[in-house]
């Protein structure tokens, strides 16, 4: 959507942002997550990043999520991070049902609605939770392989052959 200066993304580790709509009537923009790995239409978070060329303040519904309504008003308040900052949970979320539902699981999805006032040439990631990604748990545990307490082992490979670590903590 470079001709309303706004650039989706999910381009990174962890990122599942499927595809983008803009609602002309409306000026809402309609996201569609990736489903969930191996779940057969299940999605319960989001991750992905917002580049906005000019300031101003837009709307966003997150149309498949699998959660109940509820899940996401009371408990689970999106988080957003900008400019490498911590991840915040300040976003004030409405959440309904969407009406769509899963081609493989026939349930309803959950829409969640939510707005972010952008300045101008703020990238901004958005997510469920503050993301812990496969590469900052391999950094820390290269930073700890030499502590006293920590042994690091191989558990197993993942399908994609990612190594699975087994962490072991001992009072040495």
């Amino acid at each position: 959507t470079h001709k309303t200066g706004l650039v989706f993304s999910s381009d990174f580790e962890g990122g599942n942002l499927h595809c983008v709509f803009k609602c002309k009537k409306t000026g809402f923009y309609y996201l569609f997550i990736q489903n969930d790995v191996n779940t057969h239409g299940y999605n319960i978070w989001f991750h992905f990043k917002i580049r906005a060329a000019h300031a101003g303040k837009h709307q966003f519904v997150i149309v498949n999520m699998s959660r109940p309504i509820k899940f996401f008003e009371s408990i689970c308040l999106p988080t957003f991070s900008s400019a490498g900052q911590r991840y915040e949970r300040s976003l004030s979320v409405n959440c309904i049902e969407s009406g769509f539902k899963s081609c493989e699981t026939e349930k309803n999805y959950h829409s969640m609605h939510f707005e972010y006032d952008f300045k101008e040439g703020e990238e901004v990631y958005f997510s469920l939770v503050p993301p812990y990604s496969y590469s900052k748990l391999m950094n820390f545990l290269a930073e700890n392989e030499h502590h006293s307490s920590i042994k690091v082992e191989i558990a197993c490979n993942s399908e994609l052959g990612n190594t699975i670590p087994a962490l072991i903590i001992s009072h040495s």
